[in-house]
């Protein structure tokens, strides 16, 4: 637990003081070589300065310098492995419990990051009622529970309601040899399923009845691994984006794989990054794509043929998501900054150009990306933005709010929890006013989507989950505490 600070030149000591508890792990100095952070088994988070101590008064008194404890700081409850400092300040730092901490002072800032998959790991069939779960090296599929029907005669329910039907494990799936899954995904109908390791894209036919039956498509066809995938709503076609940068139509004809359409996409220099997003409109008229230096590209699933490109932005964007009946790209990107694009009439909305002019600061300055898009299914006008502890609602149909006003956080009249720091960035009410609000009822949502017109489905990973099959921390007695 010591840290030692020495001259380089002449190869002394020039202290040593004892920082933490135990073993320390990490080390990040400044560019400016003016402070320090450390830490390791203990956990807490130490900046050391450099402090300049003037002389005496006598002719011979130097100034010399002195390391000084400044700022602590407790983010993580396990070991911490990594440090290191960005330009503008922020403390970047990871460790055991895999959570990387955004933090900042002054002012306070702390934002802190889920191990949980960034690419799409939940795939919602809606007629089948199933879910798949995609894990680093294996698949799960359920069968999703029922709830009680809804008892005022509003139809508005602000309690939860008890299930009838429990969930059901209906499979579970290994790749081979171990192999990590990169993508996944399963048709609306739950008959179809697909994955794909960095070797290896394979297709399965899934059945239920008395005895789950899983069969194993061959490919009677070259393609390489795939990077995304995704099914077409009618489950008879599936979007491969493959790691060459391939855009691949497979037709599904019971029991054999065909190939309809190939689109070179690198080749033909629409996209030039890695795709890391990939969606199918509902009525299986475009496909939309988008890489990493925030290219975003559209064509139509007949014929593969290139329908627009979408003006590119200079941050990366987030989430995208075609709406079901109207045909409206909306894009959120890293910045937060929200987009609507007529597919149609290949042009920004107008509600987009109005938004691109009164974006909420609170809203750019979040801390968290936007990882999912979802719309309503009975009000066409209202956008559900999911990010890793909240969702944002957007209704088109309102006022948008001023620049500086807060978005109103809506509750149930039930819920009696709040925090002060969750009231005063999003003041609570029950009729919002204006196109923004959020929800915050979760801590790790994963995904959220809906399933039919009055059912939606969450998935949340909890923070004991995460944490429960790690070493036990450093035990330290705090004040107030054993």
């Amino acid at each position: 637990g010591f840290i030692s600070f020495w001259d380089g030149n002449i190869g002394t000591q020039i202290e040593s003081v004892q920082s933490h508890k135990a073993d320390i792990l990490c080390l990040c100095l400044a560019e400016d070589e003016k402070s320090v952070h450390c830490a390791g088994v203990d956990s807490m988070i130490t900046c050391y300065t450099k402090v300049l101590l003037r002389g005496g008064s006598g002719t011979g008194s130097q100034n010399r310098s002195k390391w000084m404890k400044s700022i602590q700081r407790r983010i993580h409850e396990h070991d911490v492995r990594a440090l290191a400092l960005a330009e503008d300040g922020k403390l970047l730092s990871g460790g055991v419990d895999s959570y990387l901490a955004i933090s900042k002072y002054p002012p306070r800032t702390l934002v802190m990051y889920p191990p949980v998959f960034q690419a799409p790991c939940v795939t919602v069939c809606p007629d089948a009622r199933y879910i798949m779960l995609r894990y680093s090296t294996h698949l799960e599929v359920w069968q999703l529970g029922r709830s009680s029907p809804v008892q005022d005669g509003n139809g508005i329910q602000d309690h939860l309601l008890s299930l009838i039907e429990d969930p059901v494990q209906l499979m579970m799936l290994k790749s081979r040899r171990g192999e990590a899954i990169v993508c996944a995904d399963m048709s609306s109908n739950g008959r179809w399923l697909a994955y794909s390791t960095p070797t290896l894209l394979n297709f399965f036919r899934f059945e239920t009845g008395e005895k789950v039956k899983l069969q194993k498509i061959p490919l009677l066809f070259d393609i390489n691994p795939a990077h995304r995938i995704k099914f077409t709503s009618d489950s008879s076609e599936a979007v491969v984006v493959t790691c060459t940068g391939d855009i691949v139509v497979i037709q599904l004809n019971g029991g054999d794989l065909t190939v309809e359409n190939v689109c070179r996409a690198r080749e033909d220099k629409l996209l030039k990054d890695a795709v890391h997003l990939l969606t199918v409109s509902q009525d299986g008229k475009y496909v939309v794509a988008a890489d990493h230096q925030s290219n975003i590209v559209v064509w139509t699933l007949s014929d593969l043929k290139h329908h627009c490109s979408l003006p590119r932005y200079s941050c990366a964007p987030t989430a995208l998501a075609v709406h079901p009946t109207t045909d409206v790209l909306v894009v959120v990107y890293s910045d937060h900054k929200i987009v609507e694009y007529n597919l149609v009439q290949c042009k920004y909305t107008e509600f987009s150009r109005q938004l691109d002019k009164r974006h909420p600061m609170q809203w750019l300055s979040r801390g968290l990306a936007v990882n999912n898009i979802s719309f309503d299914h009975i009000n066409e006008d209202i956008i559900l933005l999911q990010h890793d502890n909240a969702i944002s609602v957007i209704n088109k149909n309102k006022e948008l709010p001023e620049a500086e006003a807060k978005i109103p956080r809506i509750d149930s009249p039930h819920s009696t929890s709040d925090s002060l720091e969750g009231s005063r960035s999003h003041p609570r009410t029950s009729t919002p006013e204006n196109a923004f609000h959020v929800i915050k009822k979760y801590k790790h949502l994963v995904h959220f989507e809906c399933l039919s017109d009055d059912e939606l489905v969450a998935v949340e990973v909890s923070r004991l989950k995460l944490t429960e099959n790690l070493p036990p921390p450093l035990k330290q007695k705090r004040f107030g505490g054993m």
